[in-house]
């Protein structure tokens, strides 16, 4: 998928995703605050996907901030054979499974943010 079609792909997402938030009495600046909390993709490890620098989150860490559907809709599943490759954990000290996920390319999501920004001012 080449960078427009992603950027539209996140654009069509973060809008169907702020439809619901409104349709379940939420309002634009609560929503816009929700896609701009990034502090949970501020991670000192890095995570290398395909050979690429990925920004990722831990499931438990954004599932407290954003919907399953947005998460579903944005973020893309690290599979266990990519953390192997990262010497990330898939289980916490206690022996909890650790959800990790990215997004595909995070500059095209930054920019289909920014366009919803804009436009729905």
């Amino acid at each position: 998928m080449n960078s427009i079609e992603l950027q539209n792909r996140y654009y069509d997402s973060i809008v169907e995703n702020y439809s619901l938030h409104c349709q379940n009495g939420g309002d634009y600046n609560n929503f816009k605050n929700l896609i701009n909390y990034d502090l949970c993709f501020q991670k000192i490890d890095e995570l290398i996907i395909d050979e690429l620098l990925v920004t990722w989150c831990y499931h438990d860490c954004i599932s407290k901030y954003w919907t399953t559907k947005l998460i579903t809709d944005l973020l893309l599943p690290v599979n266990i054979d990519d953390l192997i490759k990262n010497r990330l954990h898939s289980k916490d000290t206690e022996d909890n499974i650790i959800e990790y996920y990215y997004f595909e390319k995070y500059n095209d999501f930054l920019s289909a943010k920014d366009k919803f920004s804009t436009s729905f001012k």
